[in-house]
């Protein structure tokens, strides 16, 4: 963004807190397009839903439940595989692929998707899937420029079945289990609910009479907002007219302080209360120090 390109990046879009901070103020600074590969905020079927939420056909919506990735666990592994010899520096720069993390020795194993489960280069089991989930949830309930203020730890290894509270008083519940397919949302209301994820024809509803209107509501929405059902084409938009994308720096970096916020309390095991707007923990020094961590030069902000 420095070098006046604008920018798409994929999940997680930010490791840290304060690493999610320094795209908002950057992207703001330089008055850059930036656009998270939350994609599901460009799918007709997570729109829909997302949509009956704010119309209020499901009532008063208090719940929500954001899937988490049955893989791994919240708590994150620091030690290094073995060592083997480096390839050429022409066929992979190991240097280069490691980036900000901290050094370590050369395994291939971690170009073949071990990364996963190391605390140097994932955000869990929670942020797997919590980078789409928690920011479609969010994005439903009108909570998309905040972050949860309470997260209850669960005595497990994977953080299925925390509740995070939002200051509107929604709860969100994490689940591994609940849906037929991957990234699942639901949302529970007084007077209905809506569940979808990866691969379904059409969302799960209370009443088929909520399914009536989807092909109306979908296009109404994109008539008002001007958003096309096409993440790419949304980013590409946007570098033309210099709107703010659809899953720009704000929803991005609220979405991840809320996973960063889930992680921290099953790293701590034990409840943390965090202010979204100083963007701290609250009265909680050793949960703020997880905010941030040390970056390697030349990568750091």
């Amino acid at each position: 963004m420095r070098a006046g390109k604008d920018v798409f990046s994929e999940k997680p879009s930010a490791m840290t807190i304060a690493e999610g901070r320094a795209v908002v103020e950057t992207a703001r600074r330089y008055a850059r397009i930036y656009q998270s590969g939350v994609q599901r905020l460009s799918e007709a079927n997570f729109t829909f839903a997302n949509e009956l939420v704010r119309r209020g056909r499901l009532g008063d919506v208090k719940t929500v439940r954001a899937h988490i990735a049955p893989w791994d666990a919240a708590e994150l592994r620091h030690e290094w595989l073995p060592e083997q010899p480096e390839p050429p520096k022409e066929d992979m720069d190991w240097n280069l692929w490691l980036g900000p993390c901290p050094w370590r020795p050369y395994n291939p194993a971690y170009t073949a998707g071990r990364w996963r489960g190391y605390y140097d280069f994932h955000t869990s089991c929670i942020g797997e899937w919590g980078a789409h989930t928690f920011a479609q949830c969010q994005d439903a309930v009108g909570a998309g420029t905040t972050a949860g203020i309470e997260y209850s730890y669960v005595p497990n290894d994977s953080g299925d079945g925390m509740v995070v509270r939002f200051a509107n008083g929604v709860r969100m519940v994490l689940e591994r289990e609940g849906w037929r397919g991957t990234c699942g949302v639901k949302y529970e209301g007084t007077e209905g609910w809506v569940s979808v994820a990866d691969g379904y024809e059409r969302p799960d509803v209370s009443a088929p009479a909520l399914l009536g209107d989807f092909k109306k509501i979908v296009a109404e929405y994109q008539e008002r907002t001007q958003r096309p059902m096409n993440h790419g084409r949304d980013f590409f938009n946007c570098i033309k007219s210099r709107r703010p994308t659809v899953t720009n720096p704000e929803v991005m970096h609220y979405s991840m302080s809320t996973v960063h916020a889930a992680n921290i309390a099953m790293w701590l095991k034990r409840d943390v209360r965090y202010d979204p707007t100083k963007e701290e923990f609250v009265n909680d020094a050793e949960a703020n120090r997880l905010r941030s961590r040390a970056m390697r030069e030349p990568w750091i902000i």
